[in-house]
This record gives C-alpha cells, structure tokens and sequence, in this order.
C-alpha cells in the first residue's frame, strides 16, 4: 500500500506486476487504512529492526531478509495478538477463522445487494 501515486516508480509496478502482486492505495480521509499501514511499519521497526541491528552485524541484504522472514513467521504464526479482530489469537488463526465465513458474508452481502436494486 502506498499512499500518493507519485510514490510508486515505473520500476516498483513492473516488480509488483511481475510478482503477481496488486498494488492498492489507501483511501483519501480514511485513516483505518493507514493506521494499519502505520501498526505494521511500527512492528518491523520495533520488533525486528532494532532488535537485529543490536545483535547482529550484517554482511549482506540477503542475510537481513532471511532473519526478517524467521521473524514474519513468529509474528504470523506464533506470536498472539489482543487486537479488535484477534481476540489472542495468532494473525494466520486470525485468518484461517475468517476464511470459513468469507462464503456466508458473500451471500449475505449479495443478498442485501440483490434487494437494493
């Protein structure tokens, strides 16, 4: 996610295009999104960047981003989290609950839609 286009250099939407992922912007006066943008920024900055640095002298970009992907893979699959959405669950047991009611707030979200037209 970014925020203003001017942001996103040609060669950024080319590595996103080739990687299959889809580049999103956040929402003018939408502060939601941008607090979400912002709590994950914090996490890497408090959570790994400064913890690493600390202990560890780097010697290649490659060897960061092994140590940042251990440290995704605590944060997503171990580490619970007291969040609105949460509830002290860990992120994936966040997401994996979610996915069994994406169906039912499909239909329902059709349903209404159906009606209002």
């Amino acid at each position: 996610m970014t925020g203003e286009p001017s942001t996103a250099a040609h060669p950024c939407k080319l590595f996103l295009h080739l990687s299959g992922i889809e580049h999103s912007r956040i929402k003018v006066r939408h502060p939601q999104t941008n607090g979400s943008t912002e709590n994950i920024n914090q996490t890497l900055q408090k959570g790994f960047y400064k913890v690493a640095f600390r202990k560890k002298l780097y010697q290649s970009i490659e060897a960061i981003q092994k140590d940042m992907d251990d440290f995704m893979r605590y944060y997503n699959n171990q580490r619970t989290n007291q969040g609105k959405h949460c509830q002290n669950r860990t992120l994936m047991q966040t997401f994996l609950d979610g996915r069994s009611l994406y169906p039912q707030y499909m239909f329902e979200n059709n349903v209404e839609e159906n009606q209002a037209a």
